[in-house]
This record gives structure tokens, C-alpha cells and sequence, in this order.
């Protein structure tokens, strides 16, 4: 599209005349004649072309109608060939879109006239469009075509942070193109970085003694329930969950407790009341041994994505939840609940977007539980592992891992919260150790893991590398913060701090352990790492997150979306 044919579509989307617009942006109506007819076109950069820009916009605001400046500017760049839209920001957000509404690559190639492998190019950034705004235009006209209905306008709006539902057909393109091409569209990092830092800060002992989880005493009457009940609309929704946990923990019953749903939470966790007690009652089953298997569903937005995992964090802590995830969930139609432990059965259903109308029934009837129990436990063999958790008590599980590992001959990436302890040296441990009064069994234990874990490391590093990213403190940095060893992989949960000339002295044995190790490099970074997490990322496998102490505990995720967000997730620099 010509620059002509571009602003000539803005004069009759807003319905101006030339006076008009001369009026607005200050620019007299013969050459605003010339743009017209082609006669002529504004350099950019220039005052002129900003004051054409922000005339249009001026009169769309008179006018009532809703047009972005951002997204006019850019819609005129495009027309003249230039473009200050981010390529890569906008490639991220495209990758998003596509994966949120599941969108079919081929069938959308087909539509914006592209050939679908340079679409995958242009998805990985090896190729860019020639004019990108007219690529964005087109599959936002393609999106609001093909993806307007209630379910897939509910994820637009949490993808782009605006109620997508009361937009009229233009506006939804607006928005939508808005949000492609905008720089901040999706803070990328954002929902990782607070997940991460949640982790981070989390101390399972204070959390514990804020919900009084020391202290839960679970009722031993068994609760009375009729044999069956039913719950509909939203309020249905939080009541049977709320009686069908209670009824869980307050059984006899010690069968391990199985979770499904693909509803909506957005509603319910906006009453404070029912996330307390659905999480409260979670705490009961646990505290009274109840193992929970959770398959989370993982088709939503990013953001929500995050949002939820974080939400579950205090209760993964526990070690006494297994969660996992469908791989494919594409069952738009319907959103579906099911919670049983063998001696109460919850399920539910609505068709999607219309939660007033959901169905729920809970029953304790034998005869009527034993289909639901195995139908969740065949639904649970055909899901996959989110993550797996690996507390102390895991702590033999944890260490076959590890020789499981050692066949996955792909790069490691470990960025550190304090330094790697696979590469000091056992001279400068035992100063260590007998500085902080450590008795001979902790010691010995400890010098025995640094042997293993050297011999680990040196091992791998003959069929793959590995990269160390690590802060380096100044004093002053140290000394306002201590620097501890880190022993998380012995599930050793006692800080044993450094002295500054001990964490010194170490950074001098990491420079040895590189040139000794031709695989192995070290990078300082002037990004400033959490405090209580390290990350190792085995390339495109997975990512394993690392709690050093309160408590001890290993996460490795190795969803998809999870480990690619984590791959690419940048910590933030120091102030």
C-alpha cells in the first residue's frame, strides 16, 4: 500500500475534510492535497511528518473514534517504507499470539498471501517482513475473522491487558496492532521474574507459622455429607470445591488426591474468601498426609500462566504435590473440572465462556466414584510431567537424576546466586569449615560431596560444555550481604558463610578449574543474580532451579513454554 492509499484510508476512517486537518496538524491544505493525491511524501524524520501524525490523531479523539498515535505512526511508516517498530519485540509478541489462540500457521500464511516456511522464518527472526506494518495489519484483520468468538476473545484480553469483549470489529484490530507492534506490549521477563522471585524469597518456616500449619489440628469426626449434591453458576464453582476438599480431609481416607480443571479461575480468585479456604483446605489434606496429583492447564496466556504457578509455589514446597500438564488440551468447547480421592468425587462442566450456567455434581456413592476414580487416573497416564520436586526426603531420587544426566550431552548454562562449589578447592574447604565450628560428621559429609561433585562435573565436561555466570560482590557488597556455600545439591540447609578473603580466595580457584578444564568457561556478569536461587539450564531439555536453603529443594521443569521462557529470561542489571 502506497503512502497515498494509506493516509487517504486514515482522512475516510475519521471522516475529515483537508481544512480540517490542515487546522489540527498545522500543515496547509495544498500539500496535504499532494499527500493525497501522491503528489508528494513526508520525510521521516521530520516535524512535518510528526505533525501529520498527531493532526490525525486529534481529530480521531474529536470524532469518538478510538485510534492509538503510536499505531497511526506506524501504519504510515510502513506506507513509506520505514518502520520504527522493534523486530524482535514484535516477533516475540507474534510467537505468543500464535501459541495463546493455537492459531494453524499454514491457514494463516494462506490468508496474508505468505509462503507458511517464510513465516516460520520470519517466527524464528532468520527472515523479516518487507513492510511490517502491513504484515501486522493483515493477521490482526486474519485474528479478528477467525478468533472472535467468547473463548479466544477472553485470552486476547488477558494477552493484551485490555477487555477485549465490549471491542467492535475495527477496535479489536486496533488493539490488537497496538499491541504487536508496541516495545512494552509484553514485559517478557516480568511474569518469570516474579515467579523466580517468589522462589526466591519464599521461606517455607514463616509461611508455616503464618497459616499455623505447625499448629492444624484435622478434625477426626468425619464430615456429614448427603450422598450426592449438585452446585450451578459461579457460585456452584467455589462452594463444591470448598465442600469436596473438606470432605477430603476430614475422611478417613489417606488415598492420594487427584486434580483436574481448564476453568477459568479469573472470577473465583477475585473473592479472597474462597482462595483462602481452597488453599487452606489444600494445607489440611496435606497436613494429614495426602499426597495431591495436579494436571494444571497450561493453554492460557502466558501471564495467567505464571500467575497461577506462583500461586501454587507455597504448597510445592510442601514436596506433597505431583503436578503435570496435558501436552494437548485443544477441547475448546467445554471447560472441565474433576477432583476425587477415591472416597468423594467432584466434577463439573460448562460450555466455555459461560460459566453462569455450570454444571457441578459431588457424590460419595461407591458405585458412582469408581468410574470417576478411573477415569482421572486414565487422564493422568496420558498427561505429562510439569515438573518434577525434589525435597530432602527425595534426596536418593535427586542423586539418580543426576546419573540420568550424565547421557544428556547438551551444553549447560548455570547462572549463580553465590559461586560454583564443584570448583574450589578441597584446601580452601577445609579452612572453610573449621572457620564456621563445623563438627567432623558435617565436614566430612560435605569434603565427600565436593569429591563427587568434581568428579561429576569433570566427567560431563568431556562430551559438552559448561558456561558459569556469577556476580562478583565488591566488599562493600559483601559485606552488606554474605556470600554462603552453596550446598543445595546435599540438601544441606545451614548457611556456611565465607569470609571476603575466603570468597576471594575462591574466585581464584574457579580461574584454575577453567584453565585446567578446556570445556569449561566462566563469565562475570554485572546482572545482579537472586540470593537464594541458582538456575541450570541444559539446553532446550530442561531448566532446574535450585533453592539453597528454607528449605533445601530442586525444581525441574521441563515444560516447553516453561523452560523457553527461562532460557530466555534476562535478570535485571544492577542499579
Amino acid at each position: 500500500m502506497t503512502f497515498s492509499e494509506k493516509f487517504n484510508e486514515y482522512i475516510e476512517l475519521i471522516g475529515c475534510s483537508a481544512k480540517e486537518l490542515s487546522d489540527a496538524s498545522l500543515i496547509s491544505p495544498a500539500v496535504i492535497s499532494r499527500y493525497r493525491n501522491g503528489e508528494r511524501i513526508p520525510k521521516y524524520p521530520s516535524e512535518q511528518f510528526n505533525a501529520l501524525v498527531a493532526g490525525i490523531y486529534i481529530l480521531s479523539k474529536d470524532k469518538n473514534i478510538d485510534l492509538k498515535q503510536d499505531v497511526i505512526k506506524e501504519d504510515l511508516l510502513g506506507a513509506l517504507g520505514v518502520s520504527d517498530i522493534d523486530f524482535e519485540t514484535f516477533r516475540e509478541n507474534f510467537n505468543v499470539l500464535i501459541s495463546t489462540l493455537n492459531i494453524n500457521v499454514a491457514e494463516l500464511a494462506r490468508y496474508i498471501g505468505y509462503d507458511s516456511s517464510y513465516l516460520s522464518k520470519i517466527r524464528s527472526g532468520s527472515r523479516k517482513p518487507q513492510n511490517i506494518g502491513d504484515f501486522i495489519s493483515a493477521i490482526c484483520k486474519y485474528v479478528s475473522i477467525n478468533y472472535s468468538d467468547s473463548t479466544n476473545m477472553q485470552k486476547i484480553s488477558y494477552m493484551i491487558d485490555e477487555n477485549s469483549s465490549t471491542l467492535n470489529n475495527d477496535e479489536l484490530i486496533n488493539s490488537l496492532s497496538h499491541w504487536l507492534s508496541k516495545v512494552d506490549a509484553i514485559e517478557y521477563s516480568s511474569p518469570t521474574e516474579s515467579f523466580l522471585s517468589k522462589l526466591d524469597e519464599f521461606d517455607l518456616n514463616e509461611y508455616i507459622k503464618a497459616i499455623h500449619f505447625d499448629t492444624l489440628k484435622v478434625p477426626t469426626i468425619p464430615v456429614f455429607l448427603p450422598k450426592s449434591k449438585s452446585y450451578f453458576g459461579l457460585n456452584g464453582f467455589k462452594d463444591s470445591q470448598i465442600d469436596t476438599i473438606k470432605a477430603i480431609a476430614l475422611s478417613k481416607s489417606h488415598n492420594d488426591l487427584y486434580f483436574y480443571s481448564n476453568m477459568s479461575m479469573v472470577e473465583a480468585s477475585k473473592d479472597m474468601d474462597f482462595t483462602k479456604k481452597f488453599m487452606f483446605g489444600l494445607a489440611a489434606c496435606m497436613k494429614k498426609g495426602i499426597h495431591i496429583n495436579i494436571i494444571h492447564d497450561l493453554d492460557r496466556p502466558f501471564k495467567e500462566l505464571m500467575l497461577g504457578l506462583e500461586g501454587w509455589l507455597p504448597l510445592y514446597m510442601t514436596g506433597l504435590i505431583t503436578p503435570h500438564y496435558l501436552k494437548n488440551n485443544a477441547n475448546d468447547l467445554f471447560s472441565h473440572l474433576t477432583c476425587t480421592n477415591g472416597n468423594v468425587s467432584l466434577n463439573g462442566y460448562y460450555a466455555t465462556g459461560n460459566i453462569n450456567n455450570a454444571v457441578f455434581y459431588m457424590t460419595n456413592k461407591k458405585e458412582e466414584i469408581s468410574n470417576y476414580v478411573e477415569n482421572t487416573k486414565t487422564v493422568w497416564k496420558k498427561s505429562m510431567p510439569l515438573m518434577d520436586i525434589y525435597n530432602a526426603e527425595r534426596k536418593a531420587d535427586f542423586a539418580k537424576l543426576f546419573e540420568k544426566y550424565k547421557e544428556i550431552k547438551e551444553d549447560r548454562l548455570n547462572i549463580f546466586a553465590t559461586l560454583p562449589f564443584y570448583t574450589m578447592s578441597e584446601k580452601l574447604l577445609d579452612k572453610i569449615l573449621s572457620r564456621n565450628n563445623i563438627d567432623e560428621i558435617d565436614k566430612n559429609m560435605i569434603s565427600s560431596h565436593l569429591k563427587e561433585e568434581k568428579e561429576r562435573i569433570i566427567s560431563l565436561l568431556k562430551d559438552c560444555s559448561f558456561n558459569d555466570e556469577i556476580t562478583i560482590a565488591s566488599k562493600n557488597e559483601f559485606e552488606k550481604a554474605p556470600v554462603s556455600l552453596s550446598l543445595s545439591y546435599m540438601f544441606y540447609d545451614k548457611k556456611i558463610q565465607y569470609s571476603y578473603e575466603e570468597y576471594l580466595e575462591h574466585i581464584e580457584d574457579i580461574k584454575r578449574f577453567a584453565k585446567e578444564n578446556a570445556n569449561y568457561t566462566f563469565k562475570e556478569s554485572n546482572r545482579s543474580p537472586f540470593k537464594n536461587i541458582n538456575l541450570s539450564i541444559i539446553n532446550g531439555k530442561c531448566v532446574i532451579i535450585s533453592k539453597e536453603n528454607a528449605p533445601s529443594i530442586h525444581f525441574v521443569i521441563y515444560h516447553p513454554k516453561l523452560v523457553d521462557a527461562i532460557e530466555k529470561f534476562e535478570i535485571p542489571l544492577k542499579d
